[in-house]
């Protein structure tokens, strides 16, 4: 919200924008299918902890992502769905001119989506560079990420006016770069 607030403020932008785990820091929303029926997660307080909490799917925003993106969710599956990323893209998107990005995070394409691996979601902490698949364990004390979802980003890119130039696994792009000639 305040990437969005500062380039609103300065109006249209050129020039290069590089970004290092800027989408997958972004806020998300968790949704889960259970017995066929769409949840949203919440987290709520209970004994001093904080709990995951389901109530069926209302959020009509998370419905129109899914719908807009083709996605469905099998049973079982937990999925983030990063609608700040959405908005940024949308509201913010127009405002460059003129500019190139380059970014470089952790993420998979709707297809990786679709498998095995990702059936409980990308929603991960980490504390003191380790891995805490609970994401509520160290409330305050972690940082928490999402897997960015490329093939939303790119839609949500292209509806916004960008070109891809090029989507490529970082070690290709150090490659193609000359890192071996350095």
């Amino acid at each position: 919200d305040n990437v969005s607030r500062w380039l609103a403020e300065r109006g249209p932008f050129s020039g290069i924008v590089f970004s290092n785990e800027f989408f997958d820091a972004l806020p998300v929303h968790v949704i889960a299918k259970e017995q066929g029926i769409l949840y949203e997660c919440f987290v709520a307080a209970r004994d001093s902890r904080l709990v995951e909490e389901k109530e069926p799917l209302c959020n009509l925003d998370i419905a129109r992502y899914l719908a807009e993106r083709g996605l469905s969710l099998a049973e079982g599956q937990r999925l983030e769905v990063p609608l700040a990323a959405r908005s940024f893209w949308l509201d913010i998107g127009p405002q460059f001119r003129q500019a190139v990005m380059v970014t470089i995070d952790y993420g998979y394409t709707d297809e990786q989506l679709r498998a095995p691996a990702r059936r409980h979601g990308s929603l991960r902490g980490y504390f003191r560079h380790r891995l805490v698949p609970d994401p509520l364990h160290r409330p305050g004390e972690m940082d928490l990420t999402a897997h960015v979802q490329w093939d939303a980003i790119r839609l949500y890119a292209r509806q916004t006016g960008w070109e891809e130039v090029a989507f490529l696994r970082q070690e290709r792009f150090l490659l193609a770069a000359g890192l071996l000639d350095e």
